[in-house]
């Protein structure tokens, strides 16, 4: 019998044992046995529990996973309603009926048609292609980060230029004068210090979010905002990745080693699984009490989050202990499942729920947190996951961000001003898509009454040789005694086909759902002849009129997204990136609407002025940058098509030994020239414009007057030649005037004279 007991075990009554040594441990063995055979055999020896069991079994850690469990029941209950219109958007994404309908439409009648035309498919997936065609054209960076601005800076900026040549300034608290030459060269090297560590900090987090393939994980977002109304990002999450590394050995062999690399990213959540405070409102996420996440998991995937630190072993496999739970017919995904044919196949999975919001100090202490904040009103933001069934804790963490900002970013398609969930297309489409099946179910029935005719027969007069009372080819028929004329025995009676009426009326409700839904595309439609007769520029102006109606969206992802996402990747790096190069006082600008939503006509502006910048002599790095943006309006990538960082030092190096140089007289007189040339296009354009304008009068003239087109431009023609002639001539003017301008830029340079 094993000597050592358990601090706990209570000696039998009657029994005093003191200063037992080894030699006398026989002894005190049968003095045990002895002592037990009398009062009988009592429970067997208890192991010492671990320190990690212990902490599950708190009652303040149990208590804390009863009541999230309780709160997250509460809140499945909420979003009821809510999950009711997702599954109703989803079956008219699909294209299929509510059962409860379709059910009473064959107990009408057995033949009616069942035909569902998907006009709300077709509008989200065009929808969807040009909202991210418009965000991620190349899978290019939405987004910028620059230093937060600052008045102080520019105030003393300001200042420091009024202040004459070789004037001093006395610095506050200090026995030193500085020149207002000094002070200026300062206050712009900490613009280019503040500059620089915005660019790196873009380039680090440009980095995440390649690895983690953000533009995948956006779009992903933004098809669940178009069907159900919202979709949701996580991030920045820190992800476990594991890079395989290869060391050439002195022998020429390599060798392998697969190390892996914790790094932050963002992640789409199914908002099936998301359960936010549906108190609030869209853009007061801040302000949610908590928000819950649900993981499905096998039991293997289960089991490897016990190697994972900071989750407890313990708990995991009480978890596993208690067994997987069934997928029921009335979760979310069942009805999913039996649009894809496996509805009777229900997976049984074990359901974590990770929860991130306020949780007492009292109950972090209770789990061993240690880095908690010191706060008197005693709450902090953590993480905690918990099992649904049982609601048992197997991890709690405090938040790591000292922002303490949320995590998730829900990006709606139709606001909800009361709740942050919104509606998506096909809430927006609803009564036209209906309206849309009924016309074509009408058609299609008429359509198969009106093939045919109704057949009246007197069974009494007439009998089928082969006794079957169907209409069939060759079919002989047998009349009875006493009847002298067929004529008497069948009648037949053609039911009205509505086919014209009944396609006009879906074609009208067709017509309202994309222009409900997503707009009449301008290029696409009948109007499409006028604009290409217009030339290059009225097709920009065409293309620009159908991108109107996105702007709302690209803003939305914007201001929903980019900007708190970015803004939390920026606080991220700040607080766990050791590098110095990268911190400073920065802010994220979202350039959706500036750099991608007005790629068009912002081409055209950057190249003009590339071309000023190349004449002028700007540095290479800027001309490439602006190639850059070029590039990206383009739909190119900029990292194939032009030269990386070294290679742009390595041309302002040649470039600078070359020696060119540029006469400050010849930089303005070629900024001039420039300018003249922007005008003489701005010119045309305006003529393009006024010759649309005037094709337009006559059209309303037409239709005022109830006359042809021709008609029109003959009672017009005198009015139009007129105008024609006045627009002829001043643009002969204004190119004189340039021509002659130009001549005199020409002689001054020469002569060295000026502008």
């Amino acid at each position: 019998m094993d000597p050592t007991y358990p601090d706990d075990i209570n000696e039998p009554a009657g029994m005093v044992v003191i200063g037992v040594d080894d030699a006398d441990t026989d002894a005190y063995d049968a003095a045990f046995d002895e002592a037990q055979a009398e009062i009988g055999a009592g429970p067997e020896p208890e192991q010492p529990i671990t320190a990690d069991e212990q902490r599950v079994q708190d009652p303040m850690i149990q208590a804390l996973g009863l009541y999230l469990l309780q709160e997250f029941a509460q809140r499945k209950t909420d979003r009821m309603q809510i999950e009711e219109r997702w599954r109703e958007d989803l079956r008219a994404y699909r294209g299929e009926y509510d059962p409860g309908f379709l059910a009473s439409l064959r107990e009408a009648r057995p033949s009616a048609s069942q035909l569902y035309v998907p006009l709300t498919r077709r509008v989200c997936t065009l929808v969807e292609a040009r909202w991210a065609d418009l965000l991620f054209p190349t899978d290019d960076r939405n987004f910028v980060v620059q230093p937060s601005p600052r008045q102080e800076m520019e105030q003393a900026v300001a200042m420091a230029q009024r202040l004459g040549p070789g004037q001093t300034v006395q610095v506050p608290g200090q026995a030193l004068t500085l020149t207002s030459e000094a002070v200026l060269q300062a206050l712009r090297e900490a613009q280019e210090d503040a500059a620089a560590k915005a660019a790196a900090m873009q380039k680090t987090i440009d980095d995440n979010l390649k690895e983690c393939n953000y533009p995948a994980q956006a779009r992903r977002a933004m098809r669940d905002a178009l069907q159900l109304g919202s979709g949701v990002l996580k991030g920045p999450m820190v992800m476990g990745k594991v890079k395989r590394v290869y060391t050439i050995n002195p022998d020429g062999s390599a060798t392998m080693q697969r190390v892996e690399e914790h790094k932050p990213a963002v992640v789409r959540v199914d908002p099936w699984n998301y359960y936010p405070d549906l108190s609030v409102g869209p853009g007061e996420i801040e302000r949610m009490s908590g928000h819950y996440e649900m993981h499905r998991m096998n039991k293997a995937q289960l089991a490897k989050l016990a190697r994972v630190p900071g989750f407890s072993e313990a708990a995991i496999r009480t978890v596993i202990a208690m067994g997987a739970v069934q997928l029921s017919t009335a979760d979310p995904n069942a009805e999913s499942r039996d649009a894809a044919g496996v509805g009777g196949v229900l997976p049984s999975t074990h359901n974590l729920i990770e929860y991130n919001g306020p949780v007492d100090h009292e109950q972090l202490r209770a789990w061993g947190a240690t880095d908690i904040p010191e706060d008197s009103l005693g709450v902090s933001n953590a993480c905690v996951f918990f099992s649904e069934t049982g609601g048992i804790v197997v991890k709690v963490a405090v938040w790591p961000m000292d922002t303490d900002d949320s995590p998730y970013s829900v990006l709606t398609w139709i606001e909800d001003p009361t709740c942050v969930f919104g509606y998506g297309l096909p809430f927006e489409m609803r009564d036209t898509q209906v309206g849309a099946n009924s016309a074509i179910r009408a058609l299609m029935d008429n359509m198969g009454l009106s093939s045919g005719p109704q057949i009246v027969v007197n069974r009494k007069k007439v009998r089928p040789v082969n006794g079957q009372m169907t209409i069939e080819p060759h079919k002989l028929w047998e009349l009875t005694e006493g009847t002298d004329d067929v004529k008497n025995v069948f009648g037949f009676f053609q039911v009205t086909s509505l086919a014209k009426e009944l396609l006009a009326i879906f074609g009208q409700f067709k017509a309202m759902a994309e222009e409900i839904g997503g707009p009449a595309m301008a290029l696409q439609g009948a109007e499409a002849p006028s604009y290409m007769q217009a030339g290059a520029t009225g097709v920009a102006l065409a293309f620009n009129a159908a991108s109107v109606w996105m702007r709302r969206a690209v803003r939305a992802f914007d201001d929903l997204v980019t900007v708190p996402m970015i803004g939390r990747f920026v606080d991220w790096h700040m607080q766990n990136t050791p590098d110095p190069s990268i911190k400073g006082d920065l802010s994220a600008v979202a350039r959706g609407t500036s750099a991608l939503l007005e790629a068009d006509g912002y081409a055209a502006r950057v190249q003009l002025l590339t071309k000023m910048s190349a004449e002028a002599g700007v540095p290479v790095r800027r001309i490439v940058a602006q190639l850059r943006k070029i590039a990206t309006a383009l739909r190119l990538d900029p990292d194939e098509m032009l030269p990386n960082d070294a290679e742009v030092q390595q041309m302002e190096e040649e470039r600078k030994k070359a020696g060119e140089q540029v006469s400050p007289e010849v930089q303005r007189i070629q900024l001039r020239k420039a300018e003249i040339e922007d005008n003489a296009q701005q010119r045309e354009h305006e003529l393009v414009i006024e010759r649309m304008r005037s094709e337009t009068r006559i059209a309303e003239l037409a239709a005022t007057k109830d006359i042809t087109i021709e008609e029109a431009r003959v009672r017009y023609g005198i009015q139009a030649a007129q105008a024609a002639a006045d627009i002829q001539d001043r643009r002969d003017q204004r190119k004189h005037e340039a021509q002659k301008f130009n001549a005199e830029l020409s002689m001054k340079a020469a002569a060295g004279s000026g502008i």
